[in-house]
């Protein structure tokens, strides 16, 4: 294996493995069997490398980071262990030796169970263009628990409270969430995947596998939300809005003057107005846009910087809303239908409810 491919491969890894240098464990490496073993005790990933020995090895993760500094990229990597030692050469003269320090109780393995055991999924190209469109919209805040993984079911499904994605998978009778930490570095690698599930021991076990690298965790046991409950019904078109996505960019970007970080969409009589105001509810700007469908009255607050995350790469064309309201007219979920993003709009207070109607 060049060094290059190898540095790639440390990289990939440490996009999914938590750092924790209080930890000694998680500054090691195990080479063992032509697979390099990362941890951290709840992800463990093996790497081909395709070199064979006879006794596993712990080797300090950077001092081989080190080894594979310097320009002779395309210089190749060899393994070769000898007695109680692991030397590390390259073609081009670079050499390490390791002393063997492994032991199964510092360097622990996730528990294998038979393959009979397991479920089998292929995850196609469109499904991982799926999962990643997903982790767009899935939190970043491990404080946020459960809403920090991907729902892999019949639908594809990531959230951050202020908006959800969702789409059909086309998979069959799996139920899975995999963290967005573990996915960054699967869809970083490759676009196809064997996936095998399996239950043990009270726990779900979750393998992505290629065959390069194999990615194994024991899966979240928390409740994803139901999130259908906010999906609006599609029926009718009174609580549809269509607007030109060069126009609500543009109107947004008026909006970015003000430093507001809500905007407050109002649609009366067909047309829609949009506006920011300041604490004191004093509207800073305004702009009113076409609507291209015959909505009933109403209003609803979206977060500014959201809006124009999703507008990314879709300034053409027509956005298309459809929403939930309750009986005072404002809106309690709404969806980007043309996306299958729902936005969960904030609150909209009863004090601009009661400016708007004057």
């Amino acid at each position: 294996m060049r060094k290059s491919e190898l540095r790639d491969i440390i990289a990939f890894a440490e996009r999914i493995i938590k750092k924790d240098k209080s930890v000694s464990i998680l500054e090691m490496l195990v080479y063992e069997n032509g697979k390099l073993l990362f941890t951290d005790l709840c992800t463990y990933i093996e790497i081909n490398v395709g070199e064979l020995c006879n006794q596993p090895f712990a080797i300090n993760k950077e001092q081989f980071k080190k080894m594979l500094k310097g320009n002779d990229v395309d210089a190749y990597i060899k393994f070769n262990s000898i007695e109680n030692k692991l030397h590390i050469t390259t073609d081009t003269g670079s050499k390490v030796t390791f002393e063997n320090t492994y032991s199964e109780e510092k360097i622990p393995r996730l528990k294998k169970t038979e393959e009979i055991n397991k479920r089998l999924y292929l995850f196609k190209p469109e499904v991982m263009k799926l999962i990643t469109e997903a982790m767009h919209h899935t939190s970043d805040d491990e404080s946020r628990g459960v809403i920090t993984n991907v729902l892999i079911s019949k639908d594809i499904v990531g959230t951050n409270r202020r908006a959800l994605y969702f789409a059909e998978s086309g998979l069959d009778d799996i139920n899975i969430l995999v963290p967005k930490t573990i996915l960054k570095g699967v869809c970083w690698l490759s676009t196809m995947w064997d996936v095998k599930v399996e239950n043990h021991d009270n726990s779900k076990y979750v393998e992505f596998w290629n065959p390069e690298v194999s990615i194994r965790f024991i899966m979240d046991s928390a409740t994803f939300p139901d999130y259908r409950k906010a999906i609006p019904e599609l029926n009718g078109d009174s609580n549809k809005i269509e607007l030109t996505a060069i126009a609500l960019t543009e109107a947004i970007n008026e909006m970015d003057v003000t430093g507001s970080e809500n905007i407050v969409f109002y649609t009366k009589s067909g047309d829609v107005t949009v506006f920011t105001h300041n604490e004191g509810l004093l509207i800073t700007a305004e702009r009113t846009i076409m609507n291209m469908a015959e909505s009933r009255d109403g209003v609803f607050t979206l977060k500014k910087s959201y809006l124009k995350k999703i507008l990314k790469g879709n300034e053409s064309g027509l956005i298309e809303f459809k929403f939930n309201f309750n009986d005072n007219n404002t809106v309690t979920s709404g969806m980007i239908v043309n996306q299958n993003i729902l936005l969960m709009p904030t609150a909209t207070s009863n004090e601009i409810l009661e400016r708007i109607n004057k």
